[in-house]
């Protein structure tokens, strides 16, 4: 295995891992949001907020001082996939982040597999969000400006929301060594 092949597996576990403890998180969360409001996690400082969690309802996405999840609405996880894009982990910046810091994981992708994590949990609580769900994941997928790791565990977390028959035809513009680091991500 050369080089790059392992540091971009090493870096889609670290995505891998990031999006797990997002929904870990998340869940903890929900469950002690009743008995307090903690401040934010330290390993979730200074990260956009809507790649944290998504706001409750009646509230404004800046509100970093309710961790409540109250059930996710269309017209909020619109939002959130939206703004989520323009958050997800660019190329430029990743290189930059691994150039600052050689031995360890860009912030960026953490912050993204929070996000991607976050994303995915809701949908699985509401199937009815997965239409949108697949066309974040395909813009996600498709967006050449996105670090590598962030697409292909978009283009394998829509592989597994759509199924057989969608995920070949999201393939037509993806290149092949994308494609493969997909099926590496597991998922």
């Amino acid at each position: 295995m050369n080089k790059a092949r392992i540091r971009s597996s090493i870096l889609i576990l670290a995505v891998l891992i990031a999006a797990a403890l997002g929904v870990l998180r998340w869940q903890l969360s929900s469950r002690t949001a009743a008995s307090s409001a903690s401040a934010p996690a330290a390993a979730e400082k200074n990260l956009p907020q809507a790649m944290i969690t998504a706001p409750e309802q009646g509230s404004s996405a800046g509100d970093a001082s309710t961790h409540a999840k109250a059930p996710v609405e269309a017209t909020e996880f619109e939002k959130m996939t939206h703004d989520g894009l323009e958050q997800l982990a660019r190329q430029d910046s990743v290189r930059e982040e691994v150039k600052k810091e050689p031995h360890g994981i860009p912030r960026s992708l953490i912050a993204s597999g929070l996000l991607l994590g976050r994303i995915a949990e809701i949908v699985s609580k509401n199937p009815a969000l997965q239409p949108r769900a697949l066309e974040f994941y395909s813009e996600c997928a498709h967006s050449a400006k996105l670090a590598n790791s962030i697409r292909a565990l978009c283009l394998a977390r829509f592989n597994r929301l759509a199924g057989g028959d969608d995920s070949s035809r999201l393939t037509a513009g993806i290149p092949e060594s994308l494609r493969r680091l997909a099926e590496h991500a597991g998922l």
